[in-house]
């Protein structure tokens, strides 16, 4: 699989839907330390293998592998300033 632009997660503290059904899948995150501005995510087949891509682009990681119901992730700065994360999907 090629890393795919897979969801976007929009920052709010009064929606709880998700989107779906839209061309990409996206989600309000209302928890306490929710992103501070909208996220694109990338999905991947391998985390470790684009932790060292990032790494290589001049990204820095911002938050370190961890996982989540829909699997595991991490969350990364690219070099422009732009926080985005990369998930592997739980199988």
């Amino acid at each position: 699989m090629t890393d795919k632009l897979d969801y976007i997660e929009f920052p709010s503290t009064n929606r709880v839907d998700a989107l779906s059904d839209t061309g990409l899948d996206g989600g309000i995150d209302q928890a306490p330390e929710k992103v501070a501005a909208t996220m694109a995510i990338v999905r991947t087949d391998n985390l470790d293998d684009a932790e060292r891509r990032v790494l290589a682009a001049g990204g820095t990681i911002t938050k370190p592998q961890f996982d989540y119901p829909g699997g595991r992730r991490l969350h990364f700065r690219e070099p422009g300033g732009n926080e985005m994360a990369v998930y592997i999907a739980r199988e």
